[in-house]
Order: C-alpha cells, then sequence, then structure tokens
C-alpha cells in the first residue's frame, strides 16, 4: 500500500475542453485508490489556470494550500493552487462519470 500518491497531467491546448482531462485524472484516481491502495492523493496547477483547478474540482479534488509565489515560470514568479483526496472521500463520494460532467451516485 501506498500512502501517497501525486500526479501531474500536461494536455495539449489543441485537445482542451475535450473530456480528455477528467477521463485521465478519473483513470489515475481509480489506479492510485483501487490498485496501488493509497491512502491519499494530491495534484497541484498554477493558481492562474482557472481551467486545471476547475478539472481538479470537478473530478472530485478538494483544495487544499495555496503557495504564493512558489515557482519561477518563464520569467516571472507563480503561486500554486494544491488539491488532495483521501481514499475515504474517494470512496464515500462514488463518483461516476456522466458525459463530462463528475456526479455522486
Amino acid at each position: 500500500d501506498f500512502n501517497l500518491v501525486q500526479f501531474e497531467i500536461i494536455i495539449h491546448p489543441d485537445w482542451h475542453r475535450q473530456g480528455y482531462g477528467l477521463e485521465t485524472l478519473r483513470g489515475l484516481l481509480a489506479f492510485a485508490f483501487d490498485g496501488l491502495r493509497a491512502r491519499r492523493v494530491v495534484a497541484s496547477c498554477d493558481a492562474r489556470n482557472r481551467a486545471a483547478k476547475e478539472l481538479l474540482l470537478k473530478a472530485g479534488f478538494r483544495p487544499e494550500s495555496k503557495c504564493i509565489d512558489d515557482r519561477f515560470v518563464r520569467g516571472h514568479w507563480v503561486s500554486t493552487l494544491g488539491c488532495a483526496m483521501l481514499r475515504l472521500e474517494y470512496e464515500k463520494a462514488d463518483l461516476q462519470i456522466v458525459g463530462d460532467e463528475v456526479r455522486s451516485v
């Protein structure tokens, strides 16, 4: 069993807003919790990236932290939004994908 799993996904702009991100996150969560038996999964994104934040929330993550000016990207300091999900939350949520949305059943 793993205590913590962390991952990052990057999707080419040509494939944005087509459901691939959500499908990928749901597959990674299933693998982390069901396959690896992780206790906790964390993911982060650039705090300015609204689409990434919405994707993480749609997949069932909850916001947990915001690190101010913690990364230097292309000549600028940027902040990072940290999100997480516990195995207990994953199991209780009983989430399923309906179209491009995740819904509780």
